[in-house]
């Protein structure tokens, strides 16, 4: 009886130390301070619909790197206007592509989808359509303020004068515009024009042309290494990278895409590399 009784006190203790050592390791994954990251409304990339649960595919991407990696992730939703601001504060940033870094700031983008800069115009002026001829024929671009619409795009945009483009406050705004014909056209990319498509009273009057001039862009979460501690990040950065290649980052963007156009979006990113930025 003594022996039976020895040998279950010991399963007793390898079981306890089994649960010390699995808590061990939990607090060991979990980061090191809680982060905010904060998004603007965008599309089906966030969608603010006024309550505390934030939907679209970035939210839902940071609540399952949240549960992966045990780290506190509290997407707070901010309007484009204030954005700017907190552009530079901000831990992560996603859906966004490599942009000029500030002298002295570290940041590392993991790249997990690629779309193409697109314009929105009405079915009338689609037919051959020319961005030239559209602007030599007075068509206004209409713009979000303070948003970066690629190389290519800004070049461009910086080429036209005050009465070819409006820079409105609101992605909202751009499309009523669009629908009032105050503008005739703006810059869309996939995950923008299937969203506000749904909002449009005539959706089936306006499509999507493509810039023959605007190149592929690889968008990524962006990971601010001035604000996130150094092991915090590397945690991050590894889960969110298990993710991607898992295909559970375009399994979740097929909850809010068509099937075909979310796995167009996210192919070629199961081994996308790293890019430093100093």
């Amino acid at each position: 009886m003594r022996t039976l009784a020895l040998i279950l006190h010991t399963q007793q203790l390898i079981v306890l130390a089994c649960l010390l050592a699995c808590l061990s390791t939990s607090v060991q994954a979990a980061c090191t301070r809680a982060y905010q990251p904060v998004m603007m409304p965008l599309g089906l990339a966030m969608i603010d619909n006024g309550t505390d649960q934030l939907s679209g595919f970035m939210p839902d991407i940071y609540r399952e790197l949240a549960q992966r990696s045990g780290c506190s992730l509290k997407v707070i939703s901010q309007p484009s206007g204030r954005m700017l601001a907190i552009k530079a504060h901000n831990p992560l940033i996603g859906p966004t592509f490599v942009t000029p870094t500030p002298k002295g700031q570290k940041l590392i983008y993991i790249p997990f989808m690629h779309d193409v800069m697109q314009l929105v115009v009405h079915k009338d002026r689609a037919d051959h359509f020319n961005l030239h001829s559209f602007i030599s024929n007075g068509g206004i671009i209409g713009v979000l303020r303070g948003a970066n619409y690629g190389k290519w795009g800004s070049q461009f945009l910086a080429t036209l004068s005050p009465a070819h483009k409006e820079q409105i406050n609101s992605i909202d705004s751009i499309y009523r515009m669009l629908e009032a014909n105050r503008i005739h056209a703006t810059f869309a990319n996939t995950y923008v024009f299937y969203f506000q498509r749904r909002q449009m009273a005539h959706p089936e009057h306006y499509t999507l042309v493509t810039i023959p001039e605007e190149a592929d862009t690889v968008y990524s979460l962006r990971f601010n290494l001035d604000v996130i501690a150094p092991e915090d990040a590397d945690l991050l950065m590894r889960t969110f990278e298990s993710m991607r290649d898992e295909g559970r980052v375009c399994a979740i963007m097929e909850h809010y895409f068509e099937r075909p156009v979310a796995q167009k979006m996210c192919s070629g990113m199961e081994h996308g590399k790293r890019v430093i930025v100093e």
